[in-house]
């Protein structure tokens, strides 16, 4: 995704739908557009390179949500994409490493219940949940 973002700045792709929905990646951002098709609107892949402008145009660090009477737009940066993204793995992984350590110390891995004297198998009196 940071390869996708980092060129982002120099290639536009879209794909666009027949029915005017028009998907892709523009300036750092993910935008998807809801537009009535017009005359020689043409269906399919569109790429364009940054040389193809007048100028270097550059990225969009902020998101974007337009609602007009015949267009409407929604652009996410795709540094926010890859942030919510780490951030939900980094918690996910540091519950799991505080979970295995609890249970190799003999511990609930839930609440860190001690569990010494409590059958293989049975449920942890603090919190209820199945001992491992």
């Amino acid at each position: 995704m940071a390869v996708v973002w980092f060129f982002s700045v120099w290639f536009d792709a879209e794909w666009w739908d027949a029915s005017g929905v028009r998907g892709g990646m523009s300036r750092g951002r993910l935008v998807i557009d809801f537009d009535v098709p017009w005359p020689g609107y043409q269906p399919g892949w569109h790429i364009a390179h940054e040389w193809m402008a007048r100028e270097r145009r550059p990225l969009v660090w902020e998101s974007e949500v337009r609602w007009e009477s015949n267009w409407r737009r929604v652009a996410i940066p795709i540094w926010q994409i890859l942030l919510s993204i780490g951030a939900v793995a980094t918690i996910a992984w540091r519950l799991d490493v505080i979970g295995a350590r609890r249970a190799r110390r003999g511990m609930c891995r839930g609440c860190g219940y001690d569990l010494a004297g409590i059958a293989k198998g049975a449920k942890c009196p603090e919190c209820g949940a199945r001992a491992r």
